[in-house]
């Protein structure tokens, strides 16, 4: 018989776990070079960056909503991580030799590289049953919270930069293969926006106070990698260490107080709660406050606060996408958008204060604390009474649809066609759909628009009483077999 820990080594999925733990160590890299890259003059070259993180992040999210095919195009394939390790080597060169536009342009190239890594990592976590895939999880960020814990204040050591860029290229190297399935599938498959309108129980919205959560957590962990970097040199040598056994220590009392059995919303607590103690005590306007025990610990809380929340948002982002694999990209992006405008908005918001206290306008205390008062309002009032657990039960599982095998399919359509009362031009996109066929396809077959093939197939499903593909090629599998059942 196996032991408890052998049990657990052998539920984890190794790829997926290595492949988190890059990602999210590159996205934490990100968010501390955002910090430490420029000077606090360059505020020019910080505005710069925010604005392209936006538009290159923004652009490509919106983007894959609308043409999901152009992941599986084998130029994106390639492009995206030698981008992302290209825009980390960029920022090294930058860094080493003054020019800011080398790492504004870095950074921007190395935010697309690693969404696409985590894209990548969602679709093959999407592969694995529930207990697996949290434990992959699971065993990825406790990778992550050790790499953490030893790298050096000064992130933009050159090691640190050329990790992260070998780092993207072996998740591509990794998961090429296990997701190439679903990459496959994304050249014939509709656009997720057109999905959306027909199966709207299997797409979270993306006005979902979810994503207004992250980019709130994201400015918080700007304000993080601000005061790291501002602290005296002891309290920055140790913030990392006393934040891996502050994270430990909260996630051992989450799953005691639940009794081994926490949800997302656990985490989600207690990362509200460490968050907001750490950022109240670390915006006290004491004199050298960060250079003491107190403020030590609180920055090692508060960061621990962020960990966790990145944490419970990969959970709750992977167990959708497995649920609805059209999703998980344009979700996945999103995320990690708003994750990325949050820090680089974040890091702008300070260079300003920076600026302001150059001219004799001490505001840095003020606006630490408008925001943590904005933190704790949104966080209390207008997420009361809101699970994100039953946001993960409210999205429908979608299933990737399979056409039946032909024998009597023909009548069994035709007899749904007189019953339900298709009109010519519906009875022959039925046929196409009972086949299993895409949009794109029977645009092309049929020579008719894209909004053409919308309306009639909203038509379609409305009258059949359905609200998905796959629940329409099960009618037709149910006609198929009625007679026998009758007999």
């Amino acid at each position: 018989m196996p032991s408890e820990g052998e049990a657990f080594l052998c539920r984890v999925d190794w790829a997926t776990a290595v492949c988190f733990l890059v990602c999210v160590v590159g996205m934490q890299m990100l968010a501390r070079l955002c910090v430490v890259s420029f000077d606090a003059g360059a505020l020019a070259w910080r505005i710069a960056t925010v604005l392209m993180g936006i538009v290159a992040l923004g652009v490509l999210a919106f983007a894959i909503r609308d043409h999901l095919d152009l992941l599986a195009r084998r130029s994106w394939r390639i492009a995206a991580p030698i981008a992302g390790a290209v825009g980390f080597l960029a920022v090294l060169v930058g860094l080493r030799n003054g020019l800011p536009v080398f790492v504004a342009l870095g950074l921007s190239a190395a935010g697309i590289g690693v969404a696409w890594a985590f894209v990548q990592t969602a679709l093959s976590a999407a592969k694995l049953d529930r207990r697996r895939r949290t434990v992959s999880l699971l065993t990825g960020f406790a990778g992550y919270l050790i790499v953490f814990s030893v790298i050096p204040a000064a992130s933009d050591s050159p090691w640190c930069l050329v990790l992260c860029a070998l780092g993207l290229g072996c998740v591509s190297l990794l998961l090429a293969e296990r997701v190439a399935g679903e990459l496959r599938f994304f050249t014939c498959s509709a656009a997720p926006s057109d999905l959306a309108a027909t199966n709207p129980g299997s797409f979270l919205p993306f006005s979902n106070k979810l994503f207004v959560m992250i980019l709130l957590f994201a400015c918080m962990s700007g304000y993080g990698h601000v005061a790291w970097s501002l602290a005296a040199p002891l309290t920055a040598r140790f913030v990392p260490l006393t934040c891996l056994a502050a994270t430990a220590a909260i996630g051992v009392l989450v799953v005691v107080v639940s009794r081994g059995k926490p949800d997302v919303d656990d985490f989600y607590y207690a990362a509200l709660l460490s968050s907001i103690v750490g950022f109240a005590f670390v915006t006290m306007p004491t004199q050298g406050a960060l250079a003491n025990s107190v403020g030590h610990a609180a920055l090692a809380v508060m960061f621990s606060g962020s960990n966790l929340f990145m944490l419970f948002v990969w959970l709750l982002f992977f167990e959708l996408s497995s649920r609805n694999v059209w999703a998980a990209p344009s979700l996945v992006l999103f995320g990690v958008a708003a994750f990325e405008i949050g820090v680089f908005a974040d890091s702008l918001i300070w260079t300003v204060a920076i600026e302001l206290e150059r001219m004799g306008l001490y505001w840095d205390n003020l606006i630490a604390v408008v925001f943590f008062c904005c933190f704790v309002v949104y966080a209390i009032l207008f997420l009361r009474g809101y699970s994100f657990e039953d946001v993960i039960s409210s999205i429908r599982p979608v299933e990737l649809p399979v056409a039946k095998e032909e024998g009597t399919l023909d009548e069994a359509c035709a007899a749904m066609i007189e019953r339900f009362g298709l009109t010519p031009r519906e009875s022959d996109i039925f046929l196409l759909l009972a086949r299993g066929r895409n949009s794109r396809f029977i645009e092309s077959v049929l020579v008719v628009s894209r909004n053409t093939v919308k309306t009639h197939t909203r038509n379609i499903y409305r009258k059949l009483g359905v609200h998905s593909q796959q629940q329409l090629i099960d009618a037709v599998e149910q006609e198929q077999d009625a007679p026998e059942t009758s007999e």
